[in-house]
């Protein structure tokens, strides 16, 4: 086949393309387009495209994929993404969707219901359970005898206090807070042993070393 100067080094001949009949030289046998912007025309109007991808993202247990919506992909979890569909609306920043059996990865309709973020930090909140003093290694006896002291002597108040303190306050202004962290270091040692921290110091009135 003779190319337009007559040469004889053509194998296929020029077709029409399928999307604008252009006609076109192919480069290929399998060639059905002229450019890439008919083949996309004509590919990449929804017949190539998933409506929705999803996975379960390891890190939480939850079922994470991305969407489409209004030809963009958007990254959306499972339990929301139902949920916005039966309500007809996009869920706010501060609705969170409650699992109601526990199971992150149950997300049939009866076991979804919306809420406010608060309302759901508290719900989930008042079932943990919190052990406090677990990094001292104390015995159960020792950290309610401990608890019981810091309410007589009214610890959480000046903790609080201290802390809205350091906030506002700059760094070299904080000597305020030394009657507070000798309390803290001068414990009986019914508390626990060595005091404020177990195993530091043997005795219960050592006053706490001075960093130089």
């Amino acid at each position: 086949m003779k190319d337009t100067i007559g040469r004889e080094n053509r194998k296929l001949a020029d077709r029409r393309c399928l999307e604008c009949g252009k006609l076109f030289r192919p480069q290929r046998a399998t060639a059905k387009y002229c450019s890439r912007p008919c083949a996309w025309a004509n590919n990449g109007q929804g017949q190539q495209r998933n409506i929705a991808s999803w996975w379960v993202d390891h890190r939480k247990g939850y079922i994470v994929g991305r969407v489409w919506i209004n030809g963009r992909r958007v990254f959306k979890r499972l339990h929301r993404w139902i949920m916005e569909q039966h309500i007809g609306r996009e869920l706010c920043r501060s609705e969170v969707v409650h699992h109601i059996n526990g199971d992150v990865q149950d997300n049939r309709l009866e076991n979804l219901c919306v809420m406010q973020y608060g309302e759901h930090s508290t719900r989930h909140n008042l079932q943990r359970e919190h052990r406090k003093g677990y990094r001292l290694r104390l015995t159960e006896e020792q950290r309610k005898a401990r608890s019981k002291c810091a309410k007589a002597l009214g610890l959480a108040k000046m903790g609080r206090l201290a802390q809205g303190t350091r906030r506002r306050i700059k760094p070299n202004a904080r000597r305020s807070l030394r009657p507070f962290l000798l309390i803290c270091s001068r414990l009986p040692s019914k508390w626990g042993p060595g005091g404020r921290a177990a195993g530091r110091r043997t005795e219960p009135n050592a006053r706490p070393k001075s960093r130089r």
